[in-house]
């Protein structure tokens, strides 16, 4: 007699719930705007987590103590969140030390086009100047590579 692998119904949305360290207010807007539907610490205990898995819902994210702390104290319209798909991939590519000529040729548009990019980059991370810019993005680009 065959198996029944059918998933009751409720099951066959997914949902994202993120577990991790130390998380920067730039990451947890991510998260949430990405339908996240809880965020924890790993400080946070194991119960907390289990009940808040239990009442995640979508319309209402549930954020641990630590989360929600992190996001009292910082602007939400500022954050590598806040980034296009082109924007984060200029920004990537004057991290690792390519010129606004050099990116221009890479992604096949005019020097003109990667300096507004640039501008919209510098203002959407709150910053001013290129020497900024490795900081504002924080440690997740550290592993790249020219």
């Amino acid at each position: 007699m065959p198996l029944d692998v059918s998933v009751p119904s409720f099951h066959k949305r997914a949902i994202s719930v993120v577990y991790g360290e130390n998380f920067s207010s730039n990451c947890v807007h991510w998260w949430l705007e990405r339908g996240a539907v809880g965020i924890w610490d790993l400080k946070d205990s194991f119960e907390d987590i289990q009940n808040g898995l239990v009442t995640a819902n979508p319309a209402k994210p549930v954020l641990s103590r630590g989360i929600e702390k992190t996001l009292s104290t910082i602007d939400p319209n500022v954050g590598m969140h806040r980034l296009s798909k082109r924007e984060l991939q200029v920004a990537k590519l004057l991290v690792l030390g390519n010129s606004t000529r050099e990116v221009s040729k890479q992604l096949g548009v005019t020097e003109g086009t990667i300096k507004n990019q640039r501008k919209s980059v510098y203002r959407k991370l709150g910053i001013v100047r290129a020497s900024q810019l490795p900081h504002a993005m924080g440690n997740g680009f550290a592993h790249l590579q020219k």
